[in-house]
């Protein structure tokens, strides 16, 4: 499916506190920094999504590359994001059919994310043809694995305007 629009291939660095606190986003980031461990990592043994059970749809799990310059790739994708895209984005590459500037900040975000150990949130267009008028927050949150590394990041999307109920 191709991509196109100029709004499309850009991602706005926006800070946490902009961001409303019903968005799953929000919610999401209350969740993580509330499990993070003494050391301020989220671990992974962390992540039960029974507690979650209104930020799935709009949560996407990446398995981020063992080495710098590898592939990040979608583990698995909720069908908010799904929906939002109007793409399965399930077991392919970050930045398949994705305009290459793009793809680029994108990938960019999470290296950093990784880099960090902190959570970067973002204000983009959909970069999916037919899609690009849908204004979304993006917050990309980085997990520790069992090997001690940061293995993947947790990234919660949602329309601008989306609202999710409290977690319990």
């Amino acid at each position: 499916m191709p991509i196109m629009g100029t709004r499309a291939n850009k991602a706005d660095r926006i800070a946490f506190e902009t961001i409303p606190i019903e968005h799953p986003v929000s919610r999401f980031h209350k969740f993580w920094h509330d499990n993070l461990d003494a050391e301020g990592f989220y671990n992974r043994s962390s992540f039960n999504p029974m507690r979650l059970p209104s930020l799935i749809p709009w949560m996407t799990i990446l398995d981020a590359p063992e080495e710098t310059g590898g592939s990040f790739t979608y583990r698995l994708c909720g069908t908010g994001f799904t929906e939002l895209t109007g793409v399965e984005m399930t077991g392919k590459t970050v930045g398949d059919g994705m305009l290459p500037d793009y793809a680029k900040i994108l990938i960019k975000e999470l290296q950093t994310c990784i880099a960090d150990n902190e959570p970067k949130y973002s204000k983009l267009h959909v970069p999916i043809e037919g899609r690009e008028f849908i204004s979304v927050l993006r917050g990309a949150f980085p997990v520790r694995g069992t090997s001690g590394r940061i293995d993947q990041v947790l990234v919660i999307v949602g329309r601008e305007d989306q609202k999710v109920d409290p977690l319990k």
